[in-house]
C-alpha cells in the first residue's frame, strides 16, 4: 500500500492529535482509521478511503476515487466553453462528502439565461446537503468529549433543536437527507426519554421511506 501511494501520489502523513489543523480541515479523525484524503494536480478534492477491509476492496476505493479527476477535469473544461455545463460539474462535484458548498457555488455560476426549469428544485438539494454537513459538525463538535451516556443526553436537547431546524427550512428538497434527518431525531427523542415522539418519528420513517438504509436499519431491529 505505501510503494503504491510513493509512486502515484505525493503522499503526506497527518497524524489528528499532533496536527489538529489540518486533521481537522480534512475530517482525519471522524469516521475511522486509516483515513486517506485524495487530491490530484489541480488542488481538487476526489474524496476519502476510510478504513480497510482488504487489499482489493480498498484498491478499488482508491482507484475510483482517482478516476473522479478526470471527469471534474472534462466538466470544468465543458463548463469553461459553456456555463450551462456548470450544471454538470455541480452534480459531479455534489457527489463527493465535503465538497456540498463547491457544488453549490458552481450551479450559481450558470447564468440566469441558461438555468434550466429544475434550477430552482436542484439548488435546494445542495442548499440542504451544505446545511445538513453543517448540523453534522456541530452535532459531532458538541458531543466531541461526551464520555458518558450522561454527556450525550446533556448535549441532545441543542443537537435536536438544530435537526428539527433544518427540517423546518430544509425538508422534501432532498430525498436521501429527510430519512438521515428524521433518523437523527428519532435517536435523539429516544435519548431524551421521549418515547412516545421517538415511536412516532419511526413510523413516519417506516411509511415515507420504507426502502431508505434507515428505515431498513430499523425493521432489522425488529426482527
Amino acid at each position: 500500500m505505501a510503494k503504491f501511494l510513493n509512486e502515484r501520489f505525493v503522499a503526506v502523513r497527518i497524524e489528528d492529535k499532533k496536527d489538529d489543523l489540518f486533521a481537522a480541515k480534512l475530517g482525519l479523525s471522524q469516521e475511522g482509521y486509516p483515513n486517506l484524503a485524495l487530491y490530484d494536480a489541480e488542488r481538487e478534492y476526489l474524496g476519502r478511503v476510510v478504513g480497510f477491509g482488504g487489499k482489493e476492496p480498498w484498491f478499488k476505493q482508491v482507484g475510483e476515487a482517482w478516476q473522479v479527476s478526470a471527469r471534474l477535469a472534462a466538466a470544468k473544461a465543458a463548463a469553461a466553453k459553456d456555463p450551462a455545463e456548470w450544471a454538470a460539474f455541480a452534480s459531479l462535484v455534489g457527489e463527493i462528502a465535503g465538497r456540498e458548498k463547491d457544488a453549490l457555488a458552481a450551479l450559481d455560476r450558470i447564468p440566469e439565461a441558461a438555468r434550466s426549469p429544475d434550477f430552482g428544485a436542484s439548488r435546494a438539494a445542495f442548499a440542504a446537503q451544505v446545511a445538513w454537513a453543517e448540523v453534522e459538525r456541530e452535532i459531532r463538535a458538541s458531543t466531541k468529549d461526551a464520555k458518558t451516556p450522561d454527556a450525550f443526553k446533556l448535549a441532545a436537547p441543542g443537537n435536536l433543536e438544530r435537526v428539527e431546524a433544518f427540517l423546518k427550512e430544509h425538508g422534501g428538497k432532498h430525498a436521501k437527507l429527510d430519512p438521515a434527518a428524521w433518523s437523527r431525531k428519532g435517536a435523539l427523542l429516544m435519548m431524551l426519554d421521549r418515547k412516545a415522539d421517538a415511536i412516532e418519528v419511526v413510523t413516519r420513517l417506516l411509511k415515507d421511506w420504507p426502502e431508505s438504509p434507515q428505515a431498513q436499519s430499523v425493521l432489522r431491529s425488529m426482527r
